[in-house]
């Protein structure tokens, strides 16, 4: 005999809506780059209304930092703890579309660590994260983090290049 649950609508499968079985998993995206390459401004030009993004920095401002970039390393642990557990729960079965995560992750390693995700990379030139950097007053430090980036950068050819 088949059970029912009371009050749920289901779609044509009869499975409740807003259930997903174990194979749907959302889409995961790693967009990578060096710091002031546009990553934020990417995923909010193409994210949907229900998809996640997961940010280092937003969530460092969530929980109490006064800073857009930059934040104290005692904050910054909280932030990192938090970011490593929405990783994890992306990987998960979900009902969100697509999970966005944003990261700099100049190393092949750290852009394939999570299996099955899209990666793209934003190459964006050197001077014009600089540039970028200046406009909205990030520390000075961005400049010397963003020759690290390029001097760490591997490329390689399993990820979506986007040269800006």
């Amino acid at each position: 005999m088949r059970s029912t649950v009371v009050g749920l609508q289901r779609d044509a499968r009869g499975v409740p809506l807003g259930m997903l079985s174990n194979t749907q998993k959302p889409k995961i995206t790693i967009i990578a780059g060096p710091p002031a390459a546009g990553k934020t401004t990417y995923v909010q030009d193409h994210k949907g209304p229900t998809d996640v993004v997961i940010d280092l920095d937003a969530l460092a401002q969530a929980i109490g930092s006064e800073n857009t970039h930059g934040h104290n390393k005692a904050l910054m642990k909280f932030a990192w703890e938090a970011r490593d557990a929405l990783i994890n729960k992306a990987q998960q079965a979900s009902e969100t579309s697509e999970v966005w995560i944003i990261r700099m992750a100049p190393t092949v390693e750290e852009r394939r660590n999570i299996p099955g995700a899209k990666v793209i990379v934003l190459e964006t030139n050197p001077n014009e994260c600089k540039t970028q950097a200046r406009a909205t007053q990030r520390p000075p430090a961005w400049s010397q983090y963003i020759d690290e980036w390029w001097n760490q950068y591997e490329p390689d050819p399993r990820d979506i290049i986007v040269r800006r």
